[in-house]
């Protein structure tokens, strides 16, 4: 492994955006009226336009403006600055031209065979959701024909393109307006955009440029239950949104109050299992403003009640809105039963009792976090590469007010135990022996940095950034040796007389890095002085 010197902070802070922009209604309409004419070649990519596309689905980007274009195209701009091209519609339809299929409220990557019908892409026998896939393109140097990819280049599809002149895969785009609410001159005012693709399906985008706060964008809620969540949004004139699959979402928009309460309801486990419902995802809320502005809401949702990052000393346990009281406990993996612990936490609540047979209550007000030590969740010890497994639950209340736990509702978490020492027992001018033993351990990282340099909060903000740039390529080991050769087939050198930073960090499969769990030992080289 090559030396890590220092590092960049890559940090993404995800809520509330705001694009400002201004709209001239007149214009827009024009643009919508001039939308037919000639065929033009396509001056976009179509692997750009696709991802883009995705984007817009997805509610990472909005359109801020529609040009018309001398040759009758439409030139249109996203809010991250890229730009897409819609041409006039024609009457040549290419065959397995790449479209998006809807199938029970889920958006699918899919194709348009010969007979003008639109189908899902199936790869290794299952369809391809827009918001899992950025597809790939390459043009077939037999054929001329533009091919796509949605694995990663593992299978390739023939889209009917060729790379010379094409259709674009939107066909049409424009203004919609509210039926109802007009700005101070009494015209209309302008909701969202409505791209109509190839095929016929239509997507709405909103024209994002007013801001909605949220109080958060975490919201548990149990299977078959319904949280409410409130939203403070002044001078609303219209609102529309979408959910996850199997979840349902009304809205109630109290306009004097400036208020909206959303009622998030989540489906049945059985729903879930049988594959017609999912146990998360993203609520979107998009609401126009009276100003003619608009803005997207986007709220996590899930049916488990706490997210957990286990540390060397404790597990971190976060919860979403709706989750205000947890119970939880950590058992080895072997030992778990999520009858038995239900039945546990049921007897706790029943009971006037303080004996808490190995759980742990948390509530939480207005910190939505809290460090639970392993002290309090094990009696003795933890033993290295031993499996144990963490579970939490949140109760369900009765319209009289009394809590219960279901084994269904439990969330669980497997982590094992791992155990790392680090110790210099000899120094020379440009080495030093070491002894280093890793036990139970995930694959992990090696790295060393001048003690003047080393930073241990930019590195982890660094590979939570970039998780795949970590090369954890290093198993258990029971050291004793030069640390130059601990690091095999690399180009470490250490200079005499110079304080280093040794660093060990584990691979974590929520790609999250805690500044817990990077260990760290200072040492130095000899001096000639």
């Amino acid at each position: 492994m090559k030396s890590i010197i220092s590092c960049a902070v890559v940090a993404a802070m995800m809520g509330s955006m705001a694009v400002s922009c201004s709209y001239d209604d007149s214009k827009l309409w024009q643009e919508v009226e001039n939308i037919k004419g000639e065929l033009a070649e396509l001056r976009e990519s179509i692997e750009a336009e696709l991802s883009a596309l995705r984007d817009l689905i997805n509610g990472k980007t909005t359109i801020v403006s529609v040009d018309t274009q001398d040759d009758g195209s439409k030139l249109v701009t996203l809010s991250d600055g890229t730009k897409i091209t819609v041409y006039p519609e024609s009457d040549y339809l290419p065959k397995d031209i790449v479209t998006i299929v809807t199938e029970d409220g889920v958006k699918y990557w899919g194709m348009y065979n010969e007979a003008g019908e639109a189908y899902p892409i199936m790869v290794d026998n299952n369809y391809v959701p827009v918001a899992d896939a950025i597809p790939q393109t390459r043009v077939n140097s037999d054929t001329n024909a533009i091919e796509v990819s949605f694995d990663g280049g593992k299978t390739w599809f023939v889209t009917g393109y060729s790379q010379s002149a094409t259709d674009s895969i939107i066909k049409d785009v424009k203004v919609v307006y509210s039926d109802w609410q007009t700005d101070s001159e009494g015209n209309a005012l302008p909701l969202y955009f409505e791209l109509t693709l190839i095929d016929g399906s239509v997507v709405k985008i909103g024209m994002q440029n007013g801001k909605l706060v949220l109080p958060c964008d975490a919201v548990f809620v149990a299977y078959e239950t319904s949280t409410l969540f409130g939203i403070e949004v002044a001078d609303a004139a219209d609102f529309m949104t979408t959910t996850p699959k199997g979840w349902e979402c009304e809205v109630n928009h109290d306009i004097k109050a400036n208020r909206m309460m959303l009622n998030i309801t989540a489906p049945a486990e059985s729903a879930v299992k049988a594959g017609s419902a999912v146990d998360g995802g993203v609520v979107k809320l998009f609401v126009s403003f009276n100003n003619g502005s608009a803005a997207i809401a986007s709220i996590k949702v899930s049916t488990k009640p706490a997210t957990v990052n286990f540390t060397a000393e404790g597990v971190y346990v976060e919860v979403g809105y709706g989750a205000n009281y947890l119970l939880c406990g950590m058992v080895a993996k072997s030992e778990y039963n999520a009858e038995t612990v239900a039945r546990e936490c049921n007897a706790l609540l029943n009971s006037s009792s303080n004996t808490t047979n190995g759980i742990v209550q948390l509530s939480f007000t207005e910190e939505l976090s809290a460090f639970v030590p392993y002290t309090q969740l094990v009696n003795g010890e933890l033993q290295a590469g031993v499996e144990y497994l963490f579970w939490c639950v949140s109760p369900r209340t009765s319209d009289a007010g009394d809590f219960s736990v279901k084994s269904s509702d439990i969330a669980t978490q497997v982590r094992k135990h791992s155990s790392v020492s680090f110790k210099v027992v000899d120094r020379s001018f440009f080495d030093v022996s070491v002894e280093f033993e890793v036990v139970g351990s995930e694959p992990y990282a090696l790295g060393y940095a001048l003690a003047s340099e080393f930073n241990a909060k930019e590195l982890v903000a660094y590979y939570t950034a970039n998780p795949s740039e970590l090369e954890a390529e290093f198993e258990d080991m029971d050291y004793v040796g030069s640390f130059v050769e601990l690091f095999a087939n690399s180009e470490v050198k250490l200079e005499s007389g110079v304080k280093y930073v040794a660093w060990y960090l584990a691979k974590s499969e929520s790609g999250v890095y805690l500044e817990e769990n990077l260990l760290s030992w200072e040492f130095s080289t000899m001096g000639f002085d």
